[in-house]
């Protein structure tokens, strides 16, 4: 029994023990000439109510160097003494570790309790002078415990119009908080860089970032991960180009815009008349009006079909720019049948059963193409 009361109280100790086991090791310094006072309420997270508990500290820094500690005392005063060196003139910031969260946060800090909440009295920057006393057991500052919060700014780096980026406004999250950006481009668009901190994706020291570039249905994904500083992320998107080219099969030739776009509408609608057998475009972006193309046939042939679209005419009219294109003309001989392009030279003899009916009237047929069937 009593090895089983040893155990217990050895595991108690362990937990107890092990409870704090993170506490910062801050000291303070002992040797040094000048001194201040510092008499506050420590709140933690802008909750309502303040520390009491002794296992919380707070420590006073110059430069990352301890310059004084203490915990929350009788009626949750601390009564903080910070050293230095120095008469005046150095600049102390403070820190706060809450045992129970086994977290450090920085520390805000504020003129009096009542004013606590409001950003106007918050003491910007402590600086240490000789002597000194702020506040007291009746008005004492109050130290408010908060997260770190970074800032992530998005932009589009390229018009508005080629893409998105969600979130869209500059966002603020807690240190060490993740934070992940969806970047889509337009219709007709591409996503094409991303710049973090004005370093471009394609830059080597780009991998020294703590992220993630995902793709997610068409869209780009990246991802702040374990946040501890402050970032700018833009996205850049470009409009998307296209190939389109026409060609005239034998016996024929075509004519199309010129090769040249518009100055003011960047598109190609101006008509060249110069026939030719081949009319090719590259680098055509998404949108532009292009057209006219027309397949021309040479003497004792007509047009026959476009090999992208067998509907299509002979003139090919003003049509927007949405995707590649590489299209045939071809062409038949004069009198020529959609089935087997044979040609007929034909004569009445006696009667033609036309639509059911006889004709004898030999001027139905002269001039014209007649189908067989």
């Amino acid at each position: 029994m009593k090895r089983r009361v040893l155990s217990l109280i050895s595991m108690l100790i362990f937990v107890a023990g092990s409870l704090y086991a993170q506490a910062p090791n801050w000291t303070a310094p002992t040797n040094m000439q000048y001194n201040m006072q510092v008499i506050a309420k420590l709140q933690i997270a802008d909750g309502p109510e303040y520390s009491s508990s002794s296992n919380d500290m707070i420590g006073a820094f110059v430069n990352n160097v301890v310059r004084g500690v203490n915990s929350p005392g009788v009626d949750e005063i601390i009564y903080l003494t910070i050293l230095s060196d120095a008469v005046s003139g150095e600049t102390i910031s403070l820190q706060a570790y809450i045992a129970a969260e086994d977290v450090t946060y920085p520390v805000k800090i504020y003129v009096n309790a009542a004013d606590a909440a409001v950003p106007q009295n918050e003491i910007i920057s402590l600086q240490f002078a000789n002597s000194a006393e702020l506040g007291s057991y009746a008005q004492p500052y109050i130290f408010v415990a908060s997260p770190a919060t970074w800032t992530i700014t998005p932009t589009v780096g390229t018009a508005p119009a080629t893409g998105t980026i969600d979130p869209n406004v500059a966002t603020t999250i807690v240190e060490g908080e993740d934070l992940s950006f969806t970047m889509e481009p337009a219709v007709g668009h591409h996503f094409t860089s991303i710049m973090v901190n004005d370093l471009s994706d394609a830059d080597p020291a780009f991998n020294v970032f703590d992220v993630n570039l995902l793709e997610a249905d068409g869209s780009f994904i990246y991802e702040f991960a374990n946040v501890t500083n402050d970032w700018s992320i833009e996205a850049n998107f470009a409009i998307n180009t296209y190939i389109l080219s026409f060609t005239a099969g034998t016996n024929g030739m075509l004519t199309g815009p010129d090769p040249t776009e518009d100055p003011v509408t960047g598109d190609f609608v101006t008509v060249n008349v110069n026939p030719a057998a081949t009319l090719l475009f590259e680098d055509i972006p998404y949108g532009t009006a292009f057209g006219i193309v027309t397949a021309i046939a040479n003497g004792g042939y007509e047009f026959a079909a476009w090999s992208d679209d067998e509907d299509a005419l002979a003139i090919r009219p003003v049509f927007t720019v949405t995707e590649n294109i590489t299209a045939t003309a071809t062409f038949a001989p004069t009198g020529w049948t959609p089935d087997n392009n044979y040609q007929f030279t034909m004569s009445v003899i006696g009667e033609l059963i036309i639509d059911g009916s006889l004709s004898t009237n030999t001027s139905d047929l002269q001039g014209q193409k007649c189908l067989l069937i």
